[in-house]
């Protein structure tokens, strides 16, 4: 008994040590666990969506999408750079539909390659 719970120890340290190819870097492959939203957002009739990020790590937003209408357009995100901690966004859209009161998603493209849904509320 004393064996098997030895050679199970050693192969749990040595199968922590073996490489795994994934096609990232460790940093890439925990990328989409480090920005986050905090809560959800709110979009205006104005196509002015204020939105706040959790972020662990120094990225930009280059665009961002209206789930379900392809004709609203991304036209900025102010401040784009995410800081480490918590990031007050405003995302700004053109093209915006009448919609109804409700929740929607937003993706928001990150320059690390990842993408994020944040649920707001339109009222």
């Amino acid at each position: 008994p004393v064996v098997s719970i030895v050679g199970w120890l050693l192969v749990y340290i040595e199968a922590d040590s073996v490489p795994v190819k994934t096609g990232l870097n460790p940093q890439q492959g925990q990328a989409n666990l480090q920005v986050y939203p905090e809560g959800n957002g709110v979009l205006g009739r104005d196509g002015v969506a204020q939105v706040v990020l959790m972020s662990n790590v120094y990225a930009q937003v280059i665009g961002a999408s209206l789930n379900g209408f392809p004709s609203v357009t991304f036209v900025s995100a102010v401040p784009s750079q995410l800081n480490l901690g918590r990031n007050a966004v405003r995302i700004t859209f053109s093209n915006l539909p009448p919609l109804n009161p409700g929740l929607y998603y937003i993706t928001v493209n990150l320059s690390n390659g990842t993408s994020i849904n944040v649920l707001v509320y339109y009222s």
